[in-house]
């Protein structure tokens, strides 16, 4: 009986080991820049995704001022950005079709974007002021 206890711990123990490494929220993100009010992070650091991320840090900290102005909230602390540019990376990690997302429970905004964008970007918040 003794070992057979000791087969099923182990046994569940591999178990809850690999489903964790596995899982894509324990995929660690790299830091790409910090601005004044945000830090945005993202799974690549190559030279396509510095210059994404550079292009939306900068659209953010320009439309910071209006979105807090029109939610009537700022907080103290920085805001977490996590960046995407694989589409598909992006849909399973978020685990449905969409093009971004805030998840509240973590206090991080989640976004999809194509690494080239040509065109400029569109607004975080699409409502004019």
């Amino acid at each position: 009986m003794k070992k057979i206890t000791i087969v099923m711990i182990s046994f569940i123990f591999i178990i809850l080991l690999s489903s964790t490494a596995c899982s894509k929220e324990n995929t660690e993100l790299i830091l790409i820049q910090e601005t004044e009010h945000g830090l945005f992070y993202s799974p690549s650091s190559g030279e396509d995704e510095k210059e994404m991320v550079k292009i939306l840090a900068e659209s953010f900290e320009l439309n910071y001022p209006r979105i807090t102005n029109m939610f009537q909230y700022e907080d103290n602390n920085k805001v977490v950005i996590h960046v995407y540019a694989d589409k598909e990376e992006f849909v399973e990690m978020i685990g449905r079709e969409t093009e971004g997302t805030y998840v509240s429970k973590e206090n991080i905004i989640k976004v999809y974007t194509p690494i080239h964008l040509i065109g400029g970007i569109q607004e975080y918040v699409s409502i004019n002021p």
